[in-house]
């Protein structure tokens, strides 16, 4: 009998955004495979290491919660530009950490940048048959709602250790602060077309909360927790704000003046935003997914 933990209306905060903000980010109703490719390979990592700062608070309180033993061998699974593994290599002395990821560009930034003995990274797409394991934990940050959910579960859970857990935190959309600061967009009658995308993708948010469970339905896991958690992250500057923005992959098809433009107007709202309900203190708010599976 499968137990977890499923709060409705909770969508891919990432894939919902992007599904409505561009047409080179999406087709009629989900990203082909070859789209999201290019998108990743152009991503910048530079930009996406500087504005981790928000992702990598909320992963270092999850990441708390896990057991991890020294000599583990482990996984991170959409392992970005590489500075969350170096933090898993550091909890494992004895052990091994691998690092894959999809994007060519994040790969090779990771291996200029980290240079742990025990640290390896390739680029492998977890949509696949994954070629190496079996590994004792498999982790996962930010990563799972850019693939398709039932085919990583699937093969991630393939080269896991019996007794080992598939840990992930991925986005959601049921209460966001950049959900919020995208949604001041279409009040401001400066970006029309952008402020018609960010409707729409408001509607889309249901069809991504019932792929999940959809997911999870159909793979054969039978200890699994599904939950979605309150994450509330205090910036020490409004610049690490920006620099979140810079990092993430929106309005990367407008013309350069436009998109200052559009990232200005966020961050003007964002700390008006934040003077308002915080007092002057810059917090971020979002609800992320929070998944574990066991394998018996």
């Amino acid at each position: 009998m499968k137990s977890f933990q499923f709060l409705e209306n909770c969508v891919g905060e990432f894939y919902n955004l992007q599904k409505a903000l561009g047409k080179s980010f999406w087709k009629k109703s989900r990203m082909d495979n070859e789209s999201l490719l290019a998108i990743l390979n152009n991503w910048s990592a530079t930009n996406y290491a500087k504005g981790n700062y928000i992702l990598r608070e909320i992963s270092s309180k999850f990441l708390a919660k896990i057991s991890i033993h020294s000599n583990d061998y482990l996984l991170d699974a959409g392992c970005g530009d590489g500075s969350f593994t170096q933090m898993l290599a550091n909890l494992v002395p004895d052990g091994y950490v691998l690092g894959l990821d999809r994007s060519k560009t994040m790969i090779d930034y990771a291996n200029k940048h980290c240079r742990s003995i025990n640290v390896r990274f390739d680029i492998g797409d977890i949509q696949e048959p994954i070629i190496y394991g079996p590994f004792d934990n498999i982790l996962s940050f930010w990563c799972l709602h850019w693939t398709d959910l039932e085919k990583s579960l699937s093969n991630l859970y393939h080269v896991l250790k019996p007794g080992g857990n598939i840990c992930a935190i991925f986005s959601s959309g049921k209460q966001s602060t950049l959900f919020e600061v995208l949604n001041s967009l279409q009040f401001q009658n400066l970006y029309p077309d952008v402020a018609k995308n960010v409707v729409q993708s408001k509607m889309m948010r249901e069809n991504y909360s019932v792929q999940c469970r959809r997911a999870l339905d159909n793979l054969p896991f039978k200890s699994i927790s599904f939950v979605v958690e309150h994450c509330q992250v205090e910036l020490p500057d409004l610049g690490l704000f920006e620099n979140f923005i810079h990092g993430a992959p929106l309005f990367k098809d407008l013309p350069g003046k436009m998109y200052q433009d559009i990232v200005n107007s966020m961050v003007q709202f964002f700390d008006d935003y934040c003077k308002k309900k915080y007092g002057g203190k810059w917090v971020y708010e979002t609800t992320p997914y929070f998944l574990t599976i066991t394998r018996e």
